[in-house]
């Protein structure tokens, strides 16, 4: 049984569980870690930032933290957090991501705003976009 499931006998509140999430990632040597299990828990309990820091004392289902630990879990083994979730947030979209998909980085959105930058004269080109349209490619499987 994984560490933050010992104590599924009891209630746990979402900031036990979140702070739980946080311990084992952080054990793993876990890139952004806290980003990763506020996302990760967000995930499961299918809700937005703002509940998540205003309801730290809202009691977590048992299938709930079943299902965030089991992430975490996944998680720490190497799994990137964007398959976990099955999404991205890319020029300030989010995009349905899964493996057969490369993860939008946010350096990224730095390369790729960086020809309209460049363009040799304002004259002889369109102005960049303020938010490019976005273009979702789904892969062939």
């Amino acid at each position: 049984m994984q560490a933050g499931l010992s104590s599924l006998t009891q209630p746990m509140d979402v900031r036990t569980a979140f702070k739980k999430g946080i311990a084992q990632l952080r054990e793993a040597d876990v890139p952004s870690f806290t980003l990763a299990a506020e996302l990760l828990l967000l995930h499961v309990l299918g809700r937005n930032r703002t509940w998540l820091y205003a309801h730290p004392e809202e009691i977590v289902s048992d299938a709930e933290l079943q299902r965030f630990f089991e992430l975490i879990a996944r998680r720490a083994a190497g799994e990137p957090t964007q398959h976990l979730t099955g999404k991205q947030e890319f020029w300030g979209l989010e995009f349905e991501v899964t493996p057969d998909v490369l993860i939008p980085r946010p350096e990224t959105e730095h390369v790729s705003k960086s020809p309209w930058i460049a363009w040799p004269s304002a004259n002889s080109a369109p102005a960049a976009p303020k938010n490019p349209p976005a273009r979702a490619c789904k892969s062939r499987t």
